[in-house]
Parts: C-alpha cells; structure tokens; sequence
C-alpha cells in the first residue's frame, strides 16, 4: 500500500504525514512516573494522562507526487514540513 498517514515517528519521513509524540515531552512523563514508584506511591495514586502535544509533520513533495493536496491553513500548523 501507499503509505499515507503514519502516527509512528520515522525519519526520513515516508508517510504523507505524521502526528506523533513529543520525545521530550514522553520522557518527562516517564521520568515522573518512575518517580512516583521509587517513593512507594500506591498504584491507584499514580494518575493516567496521555501526550498533549504533537509534532506534526507533512511530506508535501510525496503528497505532490500521489496527487494529495494539503489544505495551507493545516501545513501552516505543522512542526515540520518536506518540500
């Protein structure tokens, strides 16, 4: 298949676009997790949250080549963007 749309962090970029975590952001939450391990926190005291931010990536030159146009007012949004 084509591969159109990806939410796994690739570099280069396959996908005509991405959304996926930031690293950073993933282990810093992780760290504090552990945090709360190492001091004996009850499990039902650690709290459950998810990723709030993304970085967005459009691959505009495949997305060209497949005939997909990208709206300009979503590339704008993007972390990073392939010409």
């Amino acid at each position: 298949g084509i591969p159109i749309a990806s939410l796994l962090y690739h570099d280069p970029v396959t996908a005509t676009f991405q959304l996926t975590p930031i690293a950073d952001e993933q282990g810093r939450r992780a760290a504090e997790k552990l945090k709360m391990v190492l001091e004996r926190k009850k499990a039902v005291n650690i709290p459950v949250d998810c990723s709030t931010d993304f970085d967005l990536v459009f691959n505009l030159r495949d997305a060209r080549k497949l005939g997909i146009r990208i709206p300009m007012d979503l590339v704008t949004e993007a972390t990073r963007v392939i010409y």
